[in-house]
């Protein structure tokens, strides 16, 4: 290959590239980010990964950490996907003739990852980096660009089901249970690596089960884990630290993985945990969610908890949702016996306010914050789903087409936050694409009859 080193990108485009790597971490890792990470490493032809790439290895192996399946080569590669016609958008894959003898022959690929900027394995001594797609080398040398469709799975974890993924927007599931038996497969709580969303951690009845490949098969997870997972929470600035949440055994913490396990309950005085969440800005900040004792906090990782609940009518919490961008800015669903509908805290659990204006005294199962406008949120209760688009002041039910009542699990597309899925009781699962106007049933392949306890999204 015959490739003359290039200047790198100005000053003023690695702002705007911070700024837009940003809000793609915001709504979850792509292959983009996946390519990101590997800036840095060497050239080597034949590369595969994870240590070293060549051009087609690179982009190979980012879109595959996603799922998504592309040829070896770069030649191969060119014949994938669809032709852009249009601009190009991040995640194209953008083909050149880098050989002079042979013009208009592919023979360089990379991945685009804001306009004007791409991801390479350029060559030996120059390894995988950004380069300036508008220089007059690469503009001179460029063919055309591919759209690969970097496919949203949706996961959704059953009682007694199992799991099952989607590839197509909730249109068929199919079941991925290649590892999971007996009472693996009453899953409670699902949570995906932000940074490598082809792993992904299940909480079932029979402990922690862990797949490094979408779900394609699953390992048990557990050791030093007690107990039935209803909850996972998984530190999204280091995905290797994760939380699970169990019935009467208190809250376990893993920093590899989910290779080990440890308890980290003291102070925490009620051991039945419903949810856990973590801060988004300062993960060491946890709040626990428990069926009796209300939530307590831990500012350290877990290291000692501390009750929060001034302010808090009922001590049976089973949801817990916190505002990405406001982070102090907290929501909690009470349930099952004395239902105490929403409470909302704006100081960081210091004290809680009922907001149930239009909700009454539901039984609230799940909630669930639209990511790009957090002032909107909807929670899964035991008379369906209801909205609030004002911070949770006022409420109505948004249940048309809703055939299933109870409610237990929400999830939000974060790439299209009008799109929502609803996981029920008996009924499977429902999506809207109107922001919860209207529902239907999306249960093609997957038993309706099951609880469906989890839903999931990886974008």
């Amino acid at each position: 290959m015959n490739v003359r080193r290039l200047l790198g990108p100005t000053p003023l485009q690695l702002v705007v590239l911070a700024l837009l790597l940003a809000n793609a971490e915001a709504a979850g890792a792509d292959a983009v980010d996946i390519a990101a990470l590997q800036i840095g490493k060497p050239y080597e032809w034949g590369g595969n990964g994870p240590d070293s790439f060549d051009c087609s290895g690179l982009t190979k192996y980012s879109y595959g950490q996603v799922g998504v399946s592309l040829p070896r080569t770069a030649a191969e590669q060119s014949q994938s996907g669809l032709p852009v016609t249009g601009s190009l958008q991040r995640g194209d894959l953008v083909f050149f003739a880098t050989v002079d003898s042979q013009p208009g022959t592919v023979t360089h690929v990379g991945i685009v990852e804001v306009p004007g900027m791409m991801i390479d394995a350029v060559w030996y001594g120059i390894g995988v980096r950004r380069d300036d797609l508008t220089s007059d080398y690469w503009t001179a040398r460029f063919l055309f660009a591919r759209r690969e469709p970097q496919l949203i799975a949706i996961y959704a974890g059953t009682f007694g089901g199992g799991l099952f993924k989607s590839t197509d927007s909730a249109g068929t599931w199919a079941a991925i249970n290649v590892g999971l038996t007996g009472t693996a497969l009453q899953v409670q709580a699902l949570a995906i690596d932000p940074v490598t969303p082809a792993t992904l951690y299940a909480g079932t009845a029979g402990g922690v089960f862990k797949s490094t490949n979408g779900g394609g098969a699953w390992i048990a997870a557990s050791t030093g884990l007690t107990n039935t997972v209803l909850a996972l929470a998984i530190d999204r600035l280091a995905p290797a630290t994760l939380y699970a949440g169990t019935i009467s055994g208190g809250i376990f913490k893993s920093t590899d993985g989910a290779v080990s396990w440890s308890v980290i309950n003291s102070g925490l005085t009620d051991t039945d945990v419903r949810a856990v969440a973590i801060d988004p800005t300062t993960p060491a900040t946890l709040y626990a969610a428990t069926f009796g004792g209300g939530v307590f906090k831990s500012t350290n990782g877990g290291g000692n908890w501390t009750a929060t609940n001034a302010g808090l009518t009922n001590s049976t919490v089973f949801a817990l949702a916190i505002d990405p961008v406001t982070p102090a800015t907290l929501y909690l669903g009470t349930d099952f016996f004395n239902c105490g509908g929403v409470f909302k805290s704006t100081d960081g659990a210091g004290h809680w306010s009922a907001m149930n204006t239009g909700l009454g005294s539901q039984c609230i199962a799940a909630l669930a914050i639209d990511p790009a406008a957090p002032a909107t949120l909807y929670t899964g209760t035991g008379g369906g789903v209801f909205k609030s688009t004002d911070g949770a002041r006022s409420w109505s039910a948004v249940n048309s087409g809703l055939a299933n009542a109870f409610v237990r699990t929400l999830a939000i597309d974060p790439l299209a936050p009008a799109t929502l899925y609803a996981g029920t009781q008996g009924g499977g699962v429902f999506k809207s694409t109107n922001g919860g106007a209207s529902w239907s049933a999306t249960n093609s392949g997957l038993n309706s009859v099951f609880f469906v306890q989890a839903l999931a999204i990886r974008p």
